[in-house]
């Protein structure tokens, strides 16, 4: 048993580090490399009506179905070591089963990360049926996006649901006995809804439902959120006190814990720390390689840079569904470049997650952890 965690965790060094090499050489020369990471969204429905997101207000719900992501997920091979399940609310998608499943068969990551609201009556057997059906050896994390607490949650997210979030959370969460290679989290996204209880959310979270990992993000304009006419910012000076005091209280927990755990702690303290200075400084605080080590796959086909800018890559439609084709296209390789050039920043945690680990001082940092 201690023989295969150890050459399983020989693996997955040899497969992050070799990514990261790739990635980092394909800026000076013409090598072919596919992202880090991946983000898919699956659907665009969602049961929630959150005040920071409109895409449930679309009336275009068409989605690549089962058989076209099959087709693109084999095109895409053993290239890709995070994949994100997104939408929409993922567990909405009445084949989400049979999609992990593909991704596990034909990409064998060394992520899944699922994103929910946790409000879908039936996620908790539905995910009980991926892990015991998908390899033991891939990371499940399950985020649910969880922004108040009780009669405050229903306001922000427009529904009824807070206490069927809390009852499917402590389900999944049981989940852990049977399976260890589950880790859940929650994500808390701060806007003027609930900045001024932001700590009190964070302390509640932390102290009540005691997940694996919380990340807090601002709320911010997302092209694929069509949330562009949306009243949600908050005062960025009362932001930036929030981050710093997340800063302390995950530097805190960083030296208590061991395993995959600590190395989403450590992504998060580096990630706030990123953020800090991106929001003091207004601009990058490190490249943005958005395209290049991070993408998302669009229910339309397309493939885009991120959710903030929504720069078009290419569609996979239009290259009868193989994700390197479209990838390695002219088009993609033309837009890659002007993202590099941009002024943007963002603190959105997907594609920064993926500029980070380009970083070389994060990426030093990071090691430290990984052999700690």
């Amino acid at each position: 048993m201690v023989l295969k965690k150890f050459t399983n965790r020989l693996i997955l060094y040899f497969k992050v580090i070799s990514k990261i090499f790739s990635l980092r050489l394909s800026e000076f020369i013409p090598i072919k490399t596919l992202p880090y990471s991946l983000a898919i969204s699956i659907t665009n429905k969602c049961n929630s009506k959150c005040k920071t997101c409109g895409i449930w207000k679309l009336k275009n719900k068409k989605e690549l179905n089962l058989e076209e992501l099959q087709k693109i997920l084999k095109s895409i091979g053993k290239n890709i070591p995070w994949f994100t399940i997104t939408g929409g609310e993922t567990f909405l998608r009445k084949d989400l089963i049979d999609v992990i499943k593909t991704i596990c068969n034909y990409n064998a990551p060394l992520v899944i990360n699922i994103a929910t609201n946790g409000t879908v009556y039936d996620m908790c057997e539905t995910l009980n049926k991926i892990l015991t059906d998908c390899n033991s050896n891939i990371k499940f994390v399950i985020n649910f996006s969880i922004d108040e607490i009780g009669k405050q949650y229903n306001y922000i997210r427009g529904i009824d649901a807070y206490d069927k979030v809390i009852d499917n959370y402590n389900k999944i969460k049981k989940l852990k006995k049977k399976y260890s290679n589950l880790f859940v989290g929650v994500n808390i996204t701060i806007s003027n809804f609930n900045i001024n209880r932001s700590v009190f959310i964070y302390q509640f979270i932390s102290k009540n439902l005691q997940p694996d990992s919380i990340i807090v993000e601002p709320a911010k304009i997302i092209k694929t959120f069509h949330n562009e006419k949306m009243e949600f910012k908050t005062d960025r000076s009362t932001i930036i006190k929030l981050i710093r005091y997340l800063i302390k209280k995950e530097k805190e927990k960083l030296n208590k814990i061991k395993g995959f755990n600590k190395v989403i702690k450590a992504f998060r303290y580096e990630y706030y720390l990123t953020t800090l200075q991106t929001l003091i400084y207004r601009r990058r605080a490190i490249k943005c390689f958005a395209g290049t080590s991070f993408a998302e796959l669009l229910p339309s086909g397309d493939i885009i840079t991120c959710g903030v800018r929504k720069k078009i890559l290419a569609n996979i439609k239009d290259y009868d569904y193989d994700f390197n084709k479209a990838w390695y296209s002219k088009g993609a390789k033309d837009v890659r470049k002007k993202v590099k050039n941009d002024n943007c920043f963002c603190t959105m945690a997907n594609p920064l997650y993926s500029s980070m680990i380009l970083n070389n001082k994060i990426i030093l940092f990071l090691i430290k952890y990984l052999i700690d």
